[in-house]
């Protein structure tokens, strides 16, 4: 799909019409932005502007692109128009604190984000009104929330992987799904002792799969479970192959 050369591809989101990927491009001296058509065409750098930018997300209407912006003081969520013309700002994350993984809920009014704290281990996962800018708290800093989010197509849950920001001996990272309004938290994986990993990427289309990477002493793979924890299964497994930013395709038409 990609060869840029001097820089990691990284962060890969679908456009909702299933046309396009937008993902950012990593290099030790800067971070940008980049889109390609799904059949691997057409690829441009997106043309945002000041500061080091970096894990996009395209909005339910895909005509926006929520990401990542570090100015040198704080990791902050902007937003543009995929001409890079209209740019606005939409997080203001306290003194110490970062925003990061960029998610718009399926009826565009919610954001998500994780927001990163002074500690090592502090990640929690957050949701912000967009019209009111009002925000809430859905899980603790000490759930130490990893980069890598997803709303269900309903718009009524987001998955997550808790205990693995900052990875711990002896504790293995877990997915669990949530409550938009922060409510009904349930375990999905229940890997111990920190041999076996599970970290979340995305819903299925239909909401009836989550597919994740799952990790051991082995190697590494891509699997797929129910939301419910169950029929978990590989989709391929390979020790040179570590799955990452994981977004499932939408449905096709």
């Amino acid at each position: 799909m990609t060869h840029v050369d001097g820089y990691d591809v990284i962060h890969p989101d679908w456009s909702a019409d299933g046309r396009h990927i937008v993902f950012g491009l990593d290099s030790p001296t800067e971070g940008l932005l980049g889109m390609i058509r799904a059949d691997g065409t057409g690829f441009r750098i997106l043309p945002v502007a000041g500061g080091v930018v970096a894990q996009p997300s395209f909005t339910p209407d895909g005509k926006r692109v929520v990401f990542v912006r570090y100015d040198g003081v704080a990791e902050a969520i902007y937003s543009t128009t995929l001409d890079g013309r209209v740019q606005r700002r939409l997080t203001f994350p306290p003194a110490g604190y970062g925003d990061n993984d960029p998610n718009v809920s399926p009826d565009g009014r919610t954001l998500s984000i994780v927001r990163l704290g002074p500690a090592e281990t502090d990640a929690a996962l957050v949701t912000i009104d967009l019209a009111s800018g009002r925000e809430k708290q859905l899980t603790s800093y000490d759930a130490d929330v990893a980069i890598k989010t997803a709303w269900s197509p309903n718009g009524r849950r987001i998955v997550f992987t808790r205990d693995a920001w900052h990875p711990k001996p002896g504790i293995s990272p877990n997915i669990w799904t949530i409550g938009r309004n922060g409510h009904a938290k349930q375990a999905v994986t229940h890997f111990r002792g920190g041999d076996v990993k599970a970290v979340a990427g995305s819903y299925s289309p239909h909401g009836r799969w989550i597919v994740f990477r799952r990790e051991d002493p082995t190697g590494a793979g891509l699997w797929i479970i129910r939301p419910n924890g169950r029929q978990a299964q590989p989709i391929f497994t390979d020790p040179d192959v570590i799955p990452r930013y994981i977004d499932w395709g939408p449905r096709q038409h």
